[in-house]
């Protein structure tokens, strides 16, 4: 739990509600603080008393006049740090975070060294620029908001002189400096200093802007862009993508392999069949929590991909589907859904967020080359719940690409994952896609863990029967609006987590059989991967034919001793 506020040290009730979180089982209680009040006498002791643990200081220079112009007011400096060293004597974890704004810039090679040698029980020290929304209205409090981001946002930059200075401080000592991106640094401001980029924290940004020159960018994964505000107090930042990732920078070693072959269509037109999903690209604009994709893995040559079609049609497949990371950044698509159209696969498709398909243009040339099927990825339509999953867009953009698609005749179907930031908003996520997209098939589909990929796993993942309820909702509420109701299988739930009656109505759309995939390389076979698994009770199981199975990671997360056996008749 983090008490924070303006300073939450003010509040004399601050003692009390430590001691009442700490009562109530909070296993560490944390406080943002100046640090200014924690010099004076008594006070970390009875923070401490309390149960404090952490303290996260903010502190904004080591000279007295720059502080103060950073602040607001005239606080004396030694007292924070002051307080710093008595709440490190008082055995308070301590975190330092330093506020990145002009009128600091010239301290921060200074705050850093004086922590390395003044405080050298911390480990490391933060950068987080200072940020506003600015209102878009123009009113007296717009107006002030932007002539205070006029005042203290600092440049990209000066961002990256700062981050510069602040690693020569600490060189030697130990001491660890992160950058906090949330607000956005495109890496490219590094590139004269790509190690740097380690310490660059992204986080979940909000909304940054990302120019068609960052498509090809090696670096699109790790990197933030350039926030809105940074654009309208300085202009557009100037792109220069990274051609490949540089040799500093450790890349993630989960293999991710180029092909991959199952039974089952995305389309009902063209019957019962085997396809492929070939990866033509790795990276994405956007950073899906649940995303299993390694999309810092390199991507495909275009003989490769050209191999991998070759040999889709080889093996008679019904359906062919270009996939990533998001394939529409991949220049190579329109050619290659070419070359399957002249191999006569009958199902061309994509697996795509659609976000640059809300350019007609750009959808009428892939329908042009041979796209008749797109799977769509929309999973909630509240912008901040979108942006919480994705990371960047607007679920407006992908459903104006979805309904694009359709107006140009191409079969699409809608993804839909379950997870902790929309299991309680299927409903209107659903009306809305029923309303701007269509009478479209819609895929349930629920949030599973990919071993090797860090991912807010934590902060994404559902029990089946959390995520059961949200299911049937939608199954539910998807029957009343016309659409057609599906469940992806493999990325789904066994369907013996549902309560019987559930079972009973919605059996055709949860039965959606186990799959056995193979994953490949055109150049290597990689062996065949049984994607998911079955427990004991599966043994005696009347729907063990049909069942998709269990995701072999939340057995290893939750154990087995939520599944059931369903009796032969339960169904009949």
């Amino acid at each position: 739990m983090t008490l924070g506020g303006a300073e939450p040290t003010a509040d004399p009730r601050l003692p009390a509600m430590i001691q009442a979180l700490c009562a109530r089982g909070a296993d560490e209680v944390l406080i943002e603080t100046d640090g200014v009040s924690s010099a004076e006498p008594g006070v970390v002791e009875r923070l401490v008393e309390a149960g404090l643990q952490a303290v996260r200081l903010r502190l904004g220079a080591v000279e007295t006049g720059a502080w103060d112009r950073h602040m607001g007011c005239p606080i004396h400096i030694k007292d924070a740090w002051k307080g710093a060293r008595a709440l490190l004597n008082g055995g308070v974890g301590l975190s330092v975070e330093v506020p990145l704004s002009r009128a600091n810039l010239s301290q921060i090679g200074a705050i850093v060294a004086g922590v390395a040698t003044r405080l050298s029980e911390v480990e490391s020290v933060t950068l987080r620029p200072v940020a506003y929304d600015i209102p878009e209205a123009q009113s007296a409090h717009a107006a002030d908001m932007r002539a205070r981001a006029e005042r203290e946002v600092v440049s990209i930059s000066d961002m990256a002189q700062a981050l510069m200075d602040a690693h020569a401080a600490a060189d030697g000592h130990g001491l660890r400096v992160v950058f906090d991106a949330r607000e956005g640094l495109p890496l490219c401001a590094l590139s004269e200093s790509p190690s740097l980029i380690e310490d660059v924290r992204r986080g979940r940004t909000r909304g940054g802007e990302r120019p068609e020159g960052c498509h090809t960018c090696a670096l699109l994964e790790r990197c933030g862009g350039q926030s809105p505000t940074h654009a309208m107090l300085f202009g557009p930042w100037e792109v220069a993508p990274y051609k490949r990732v540089p040799r500093v920078l450790e890349r993630n070693a989960s293999p991710e392999p180029t092909v991959l072959y199952s039974p089952g269509l995305p389309s009902r037109r063209y019957g019962y069949g085997d396809k492929a999903e070939i990866r033509v690209v790795m990276p994405c604009n956007q950073d899906c929590t649940f995303c299993f994709v390694n999309r810092e893995a390199p991507s495909p040559t275009r003989s490769i991909l050209d191999k991998a079609v070759d040999e889709a049609s080889a093996r008679e497949v019904k359906a062919v589907v270009f996939t990533g990371g998001e394939p529409t950044l991949s220049p190579y698509l329109p050619a290659l859904l070419s070359r399957a159209r002249a191999l006569e696969i009958p199902c061309r498709g994509i697996q795509t967020n659609a976000l640059r398909l809300a350019d007609k243009a750009r959808v009428d040339a892939l329908v042009h080359a041979g796209l008749n099927h797109a799977h769509v990825s929309l999973h909630a339509v509240d912008p901040i719940r979108y942006r919480a999953i994705t990371g960047f867009g607007e679920p407006s953009d992908a459903a104006a690409g979805a309904r694009h698609l359709v107006d140009a005749g191409v079969e699409v179907s809608i993804s839909l994952v379950i997870c902790q930031e929309n299991f309680d908003h299927v409903t209107p996520t659903l009306r809305f896609i029923r309303e701007v997209v269509g009478a479209v098939n819609v895929v349930l589909s629920v949030a599973r863990e990919q071993h090797g990929l860090q991912r807010p796993w934590e902060q994404t993942l559902l029990s089946y029967r959390d995520a059961a309820s949200a299911l049937i909702e939608a199954l539910e509420e998807g029957r009343r609006l016309g659409l057609d109701m599906g469940s992806a299988g493999t990325c789904s739930m066994p369907p013996c987590v549902l309560p019987d009656e559930a079972l009973k109505r919605h059996v055709e759309e949860v039965l959606v059989q186990h799959r056995e995939m193979s994953w490949e390389h055109p150049d290597e076979a990689l062996g065949h991967v049984d994607a998911n698994v079955f427990v004991a009770a599966c043994e005696t199981c009347s729907l063990r034919e049909r069942c998709p199975g269990i995701q072999r990671t939340y057995i290893e997360r939750r154990g087995s001793g939520e599944f059931r056996s369903v009796a032969m008749g339960l169904l009949s």
